[in-house]
């Protein structure tokens, strides 16, 4: 493994880059399925505080009694994490008397504002609802329907086979439907970068 990767001079300019050999590990149908789904955290998940009006993908995360939040996220020309946490591992359970810290609340708000001006002026792309992935389990990336009911319950399902759930007039439930799952195993999940 190569231990310098790039030199550059004090105006940028590439004094020496070390060649790669990259592989592709994972297939596009995995990968373009992985953002559809991650994309949904964004647009109407636990994440909806990171959007910042281009097409984005990512995950918000809790550590056990809050003492870490995370969002960590990416558009098809950008990458970023945000990371709230006391160094000594003190709990984030009433910060600035708000209450307990999760990455949906604090650290996706503070994404969202990073990329909307770390990406000004950079194209954005949407990530598309892929048609097929082969070697699924289960049925991902459906966005899940939902219809009012009769007294003010909503139901939702997500695609595949199996029993539906009924909220009762006060309540919302979402049932997740699962296909039966399959035997092909799926390829590698890694992205590997070899230099020569």
């Amino acid at each position: 493994m190569a231990s310098v990767t790039r030199v550059t001079d004090a105006n940028g300019r590439v004094l020496y880059e070390a060649p790669a050999k990259r592989e592709r590990v994972i297939s596009q149908d995995i990968t373009d399925q992985v953002s559809w789904d991650l994309s949904g955290v964004i647009a109407n998940g636990t994440g909806t505080g990171a959007n910042f009006g281009q097409p984005a993908a990512g995950k918000t995360g809790t550590t056990t009694e809050h003492r870490d939040a995370w969002f960590v996220g990416y558009t098809c020309k950008l990458t970023g994490a945000v990371w709230n946490g006391y160094l000594d591992n003190s709990k984030m359970d009433n910060v600035r008397g708000k209450g307990a810290v999760f990455g949906g609340t604090y650290a996706a708000p503070i994404w969202g504002k990073f990329m909307a001006k770390a990406t000004q002026g950079m194209d954005s792309c949407p990530f598309n609802r892929p048609d097929t992935v082969s070697g699924r389990v289960g049925n991902l990336g459906t966005t899940p329907a939902s219809s009012p009911r009769s007294g003010g319950g909503t139901t939702s399902t997500t695609g595949g086979s199996g029993p539906t759930t009924t909220a009762p007039p006060d309540q919302s439930t979402t049932t997740t439907k699962v296909a039966p799952t399959t035997t092909e195993a799926p390829p590698p999940s890694t992205t590997t970068t070899r230099p020569p």
